[in-house]
């Protein structure tokens, strides 16, 4: 298996944008020189639905966890300004949250598809057997349904 779902979500992968729609999700007025095509994929609207079929995975029975801390580092009109530092990263079962080792083994030909999170965390430990959800597909009303590929380090 190419990948393995290292999430507790199904993981939803659209794989064929040879269908994707250009019109723009919102109604409002198009600027003036703005076509629907260039709103549409430049981030002013959420992202055009595929037309066709997606790639489904299972959440999986593992998740991969990340322990964290935030550093004030500042105060921006009157708002706390924090980095975030990430620590610790295990391997926890989705039912019982028990925490099972650490990184999981590295195994050729599989891709571990984590959280963003877990992502950036993993990025300097030398693996690249690891990836996450890509740009998130919405549906009508804005909720995330899937994803267009998948991100890596």
């Amino acid at each position: 298996m190419p990948f393995v779902n290292m999430t507790p979500h199904v993981l939803n992968v659209f794989t064929d944008w040879s269908g994707v729609s250009d019109e723009p999700r919102r109604q409002e007025p198009l600027a003036a020189g703005e076509s629907q095509v260039a709103r549409a994929y430049n981030g002013w609207s959420t992202s055009p639905m595929p037309r066709e079929a997606l790639t489904l995975y299972p959440a999986g029975g593992c998740s991969l966890r990340v322990a964290q801390t935030f550093e004030p580092v500042g105060v921006l009109d009157g708002v706390a300004l924090y980095q975030a530092r990430y620590g610790a990263v295990e391997t926890v079962d989705n039912a019982t949250k028990a925490v099972l080792g650490g990184l999981p083994p590295v195994v050729e030909g599989t891709t571990y598809v984590v959280s963003g999170q877990a992502l950036e965390a993993v990025k300097g430990m030398g693996r690249s057997d690891f990836a996450a959800p890509g740009e998130l597909v919405r549906n009508d009303a804005g909720q995330p349904v899937g994803c267009k590929g998948l991100k890596v380090n």
